[in-house]
């Protein structure tokens, strides 16, 4: 890049509000003057462009604007673009620390951050624990929790957000689709420094599972996808060389854990999360259609699916059974159960196997933070304890893995005959 390309490098960042964020505009605007006077980095010129975001069959569409944003960065001649929403703020040397990685990507991610305003207006800023650092790999951002990966704030080149805008029929959790296609087609990083802080604000008590419902949706149909093109065009490929072999569990269980232990240098792992853990076939038809994506996944491992197809479903009702399976792993999981004790109850009743589980009991996180999180019950250890022992389990080993989370070991009752 020459001396006079740099120089009239210009960035938008494209700041999206409602009616309801209007008030907390001015945040962001200063924020954003006062990180062009610390330092600009590369650009000659940054702009502020702010889009109104407007309801979409009653709901506000954020997709929308932001797309109509990166519109005005292209007539306005802009190379790079960021998104921020109204109440977010930037970090005051957030041009001089991403400058350096504008020449190797595509785009660039920070970590997470959240602000809190105190009654005498001081800001405080807080990094969001267990989050993913700094990466490269694209795995990371399909495999690991996506509430932990990346966030809407980022740098993309204008020049390759027009060509990727974002969905605006899907209602909630859009980004993430887009990410996807950023990080599937362009060189993209997650850099270990923040780039800016997102305002702590307090959603409705099902956003965040929603959320991450949606997101989740996303994801498992994204993966299906790629499974699906290996299969029909690379099936010998995949059985050769890339599936080493694969991990099977129900969504959210504990899956990507288990992948980030068990990946090897140079050997890959396939993670793959149908709803299989309570799956009855009771009909042909369901077996045929409600589970393609499992059957053909299957085939690229050398498994005859014709077989599975045509088993005994009074013998093997479910394909945890025809597996064989010895253990029942549900990490990450039972937080967003709404019946956990109608859960604990089938896993016992149908299978009459060990089962690990992980839960943050209530002992150890407000009631607050769970609802902001998403999750759905709130038990304490002691009635966590008390819902596996009525559902005819037994505590094998109970330890506490880090400062909120408990991991529990648990066995079937052994019935005297």
């Amino acid at each position: 890049m020459s001396i006079k390309q740099k120089i009239s490098q210009k960035c938008a960042v494209i700041i999206s509000t409602s009616p309801e964020q209007d008030s907390l505009l001015e945040l962001s605007d200063i924020s954003v003057r006062k990180a062009v006077n610390t330092n600009k980095g590369i650009f000659s010129h940054v702009l502020t462009l702010l889009i109104r975001v407007e309801k979409n069959e009653g709901i506000l569409n954020y997709s929308m604007a932001r797309n109509k944003g990166v519109i005005l960065a292209v007539e306005k001649e802009c190379s790079w673009v960021f998104f921020l929403d109204s109440g977010d703020i930037f970090v005051p040397n957030i041009f001089e620390i991403v400058s350096p990685y504008f020449s190797n990507y595509d785009a660039v991610w920070g970590q997470i951050y959240s602000y809190k305003s105190t009654s005498n207006e001081e800001i405080i800023a807080e990094k969001f624990p267990k989050q993913l650092e700094r990466t490269e790999n694209k795995k990371d951002i399909l495999f690991i929790d996506p509430y932990f990966t990346i966030q809407t704030g980022h740098f993309v080149k204008t020049s390759i957000a027009i060509k990727t805008p974002f969905n605006e029929k899907i209602k909630i959790g859009e980004e993430f689709e887009y990410f996807l296609k950023i990080w599937d087609n362009y060189k993209s990083i997650k850099i270990p420094y923040p780039l800016y802080c997102k305002r702590h604000s307090i959603q409705k008590p099902d956003y965040n599972f929603r959320w991450k419902n949606s997101v989740s949706n996303i994801l498992k149909e994204y993966k299906e996808k790629k499974i699906s093109y290996l299969y029909i065009n690379k099936k010998e490929q995949v059985r050769d060389k890339h599936m080493d072999f694969a991990i099977y569990g129900i969504l959210r269980s504990g899956t990507t854990v288990l992948s980030d232990l068990l990946t090897v240098k140079d050997k890959s792992l396939v993670l793959y999360e149908p709803d299989i853990l309570f799956t009855s076939y009771k009909n042909e038809k369901q077996d045929a259609d409600g589970h393609e994506s499992i059957f053909k996944s299957l085939e690229c491992f050398g498994i005859d699916v014709s077989e599975i197809k045509c088993w005994d479903k009074t013998r093997y009702p479910t394909f945890l059974q025809f597996f064989d399976a010895t253990m029942i792993v549900a990490l990450g999981l039972l937080e967003y159960v709404t019946d956990i004790s109608g859960f604990i109850k089938e896993l016992r009743e149908k299978y009459e196997l060990p089962v690990i589980i992980s839960y943050h009991p209530l002992d150890n996180i407000l009631l607050e933070k769970r609802t902001e999180l998403g999750w759905l019950n709130h038990l304490r250890k002691s009635e966590l304890k008390l819902v596996l022992q009525n559902s005819g389990l037994y505590i094998e080993l109970e330890k506490q893995i880090d400062d909120t989370q408990t991991l529990i070991i648990a066995k079937p009752n052994k019935v005297k005959k």
